[in-house]
């Protein structure tokens, strides 16, 4: 039946517009059919994403509303080498944006930022995951590598609430490869860590490392 169909999400996309200044980034956020979201609350941080840190540098950040046509228009935005612009949106319990994008010295940038309907509660999602997990042998330890594909079927996104993943004894070296990512990690103890962020349509990765004595 068409419940039963996984929904196919269209791709958040980034594109140079020759009709816009440099500097300038439009962004236009809206919904699982493509239609736009008036009023919807945008936010643009020029950031720089460092080499090894928990959290991108935010150097600054600019919010507006939406128009009526859930457009909003910023301007001037900082273009020095290495610095990056994030825009991104709240819908619901859920915070939704683009991976990190650089701007053209000579155009302007376009964004397209959906933003989804959302959901808590895990009975009420359409969500799997696989996981892989890699094993390399040391003369003392054992290094693991997990990565986590999850698979949202439904239109709505699912936002994980108290959900913990369990530890095995004695590990060390915990590293998540989750700069940036739709899906994180937080709350790390030496039992845990707590899956926060969001899982929107279509597919999401986590990865992360770690290591147990032999």
């Amino acid at each position: 039946s068409a419940a039963d169909k996984a929904f196919a999400p269209q791709p958040d996309l980034v594109t140079d517009d020759p009709s816009l200044p440099a500097g300038t980034v439009r962004v236009t956020v809206v919904d699982a059919d493509g239609e736009p979201i008036p009023r919807a609350p945008i936010t643009l941080e020029s950031v720089r994403v460092p080499q090894m840190a928990a959290k991108l540098d935010v150097l600054v950040e600019d919010s507006a509303i939406a128009d009526d046509h859930g457009v909003a228009v910023f301007r001037k935005r900082r273009m020095d080498e290495g610095v990056r612009q994030v825009a991104s949106t709240r819908r619901g319990s859920g915070a939704f944006g683009v991976t990190p994008f650089e701007l053209d010295p000579r155009v302007g940038k376009r964004v397209l930022l959906h933003a989804y309907e959302t959901v808590s509660a895990l009975e009420n999602a359409r969500v799997g995951v696989q996981v892989a997990t890699y094993l390399t042998l040391r003369a003392d330890k054992i290094e693991v590598q997990v990565l986590y594909n999850f698979f949202n079927l439904d239109r709505t996104a699912w936002v994980p609430t108290q959900v913990r993943v369990a530890f095995p004894p004695l590990v060390s070296g915990f590293v998540a490869h989750d700069l940036g990512n739709a899906v994180r990690v937080d709350d790390i103890s030496a039992a845990g860590f707590s899956l926060v962020g969001i899982v929107s349509p279509g597919k999401s990765e986590l990865d992360y490392a770690y290591e147990i004595p032999r």
